[in-house]
């Protein structure tokens, strides 16, 4: 299959439904964890170490779209949902580069060089999306010692958006609509809705991310 001619299913929130997780019927009320999020908390950043609450997690994800910036939103990510959506993209990018060869395929082994990335995928690599685990052993080996992973994720766009056709050409984050509400937390997990679309928190040595 030619990763050039694919929706791909980490990233097809932010080519298709703006950034948006996918949506999911409302949880039942027996589903729903029944501790409630503290007081958001201004003036936190996602580097190096997530979130202080998941509010704000939210809160940069929708600034990060709203200019249209993958970076930001790759930054927001926990660190192996990172990895796997940033191995979606380089696969985007690497068919890409393949099928329009020249600028694109010297721009992007340029990116990879800079990042310290030394591999780049085939096209022919089975991955697993629907397996996280399975997914993430994919995307570690390749991704795992890479620089810089928020601006790894806007070269790759770039790439896919400059030399890519199609839906391809027009990938990347559009504003979220709505703001996140009925939120609840239970443990490191927590999940929050934007109208239909239900979104999954997790927190990870004690600092919040966008799940998957």
């Amino acid at each position: 299959m030619n990763a050039a001619r694919r929706v791909l299913p980490a990233l097809a929130a932010l080519a298709l439904a703006g950034c948006g997780r996918s949506a999911r019927p409302p949880a039942s009320a027996s589903d729903r964890p029944d501790e409630r999020s503290p007081a958001k908390t201004s003036g936190d950043t996602p580097e190096p170490g997530g979130f202080a609450t998941p509010e704000a997690v939210f809160a940069s994800y929708a600034e990060a779209c709203r200019k249209g910036d993958v970076g930001g939103v790759v930054s927001v990510l926990d660190p192996d949902h990172r990895l796997v959506c940033l191995l979606d993209l380089l696969l985007a990018a690497t068919g890409v580069a393949e099928t329009a060869g020249g600028p694109a395929a010297r721009e992007l082994g340029s990116l990879l060089a800079e990042h310290g990335i030394r591999e780049r995928p085939s096209l022919d690599t089975v991955v697993d999306w629907k397996d996280p685990k399975a997914a993430l052993a994919v995307a570690r080996p390749i991704l795992g010692s890479a620089g810089d992973l928020p601006g790894l994720g806007r070269g790759l766009l770039a790439v896919v958006r400059r030399h890519g056709t199609g839906d391809l050409a027009q990938m990347g984050p559009k504003p979220v609509a709505g703001e996140l509400g009925d939120l609840r937390i239970r443990g490191d997990r927590a999940t929050g809705r934007v109208g239909g679309q239900v979104f999954q928190f997790v927190r990870v040595g004690g600092r919040w991310y966008l799940g998957e």
